[in-house]
């Protein structure tokens, strides 16, 4: 008390913005930088298959088939070809927008990890494609998948807003989507959780693409049933 008059003392507080899980914050470039990234990957699969399906039109699998290569051989090529193109793509993206907003990513090993397992799932999706191309000797799966396919994957996996704001069980099925599951694992990698903490979202993307890979080889058409 001084002169009749009460003086209140000054009081400094210092806020930060802490998770739950004392995990680092994931912000809204970083959110989105992922959610497209993991969503543009996709159109790798239908531009293959879309590419393939004009090799057929060209006549060029038929010198193939000529030339005494198998057509396993061939779709194998196909699939390490979008594995690579995806995987360039991603560390690209990755490797630009790292630079330009000052994105850091504690461990390199498990980002490396998810994005060939996320590869690996776009390089089972381009055969499984390719194959249903071939099969309906029109390149409409490829566009159905480009238009209708990755746009219901990126709702569903996140990629315009987080899933798990509309219900838990459409969060689920997001994380069912090649798309959902990495983006799942790309995010907790970037709060700082390690390989073994994503080794269940790499599993999945593997067994994801092996099994496209398989429906794949049911699906191609016999050589009799080649047009």
């Amino acid at each position: 008390m001084l002169n009749g008059s009460f003086r209140m003392p000054a009081v400094h507080v210092e806020s930060k913005v802490e998770t739950v899980t004392k995990r680092e914050p994931i912000n809204a470039i970083t959110y989105y930088m992922v959610g497209m990234s993991v969503m543009f990957v996709l159109y790798i699969a239908s531009n293959i298959g879309s590419y393939a399906f004009c090799e057929k039109q060209l006549h060029v699998f038929n010198r193939i088939l000529l030339a005494n290569v198998s057509k396993w051989s061939y779709m194998i090529g196909i699939f390490i070809s979008s594995v690579l193109l995806a995987f360039f793509q991603l560390v690209f993206l990755y490797g630009i927008t790292s630079l330009i907003y000052h994105i850091r990513w504690p461990h390199v090993t498990a980002f490396f990890a998810v994005t060939l397992a996320l590869c690996f799932a776009v390089g089972g999706l381009s055969v499984l494609l390719t194959s249903l191309n071939y099969r309906l000797n029109s390149e409409h799966m490829s566009n159905f998948f480009a238009t209708i396919v990755v746009t219901l994957f990126s709702l569903l996996g996140g990629s315009f807003f987080p899933s798990n704001q509309l219900s838990g069980w459409i969060h689920t099925l997001g994380n069912l989507t090649p798309n959902g599951s990495g983006m799942t694992a790309y995010l907790k990698i970037l709060q700082g959780y390690d390989l073994p903490d994503v080794a269940g979202s790499i599993l999945y993307l593997c067994l994801f693409g092996t099994a496209m890979a398989i429906a794949a080889v049911f699906i191609f058409p016999k050589k009799g049933e080649l047009s």
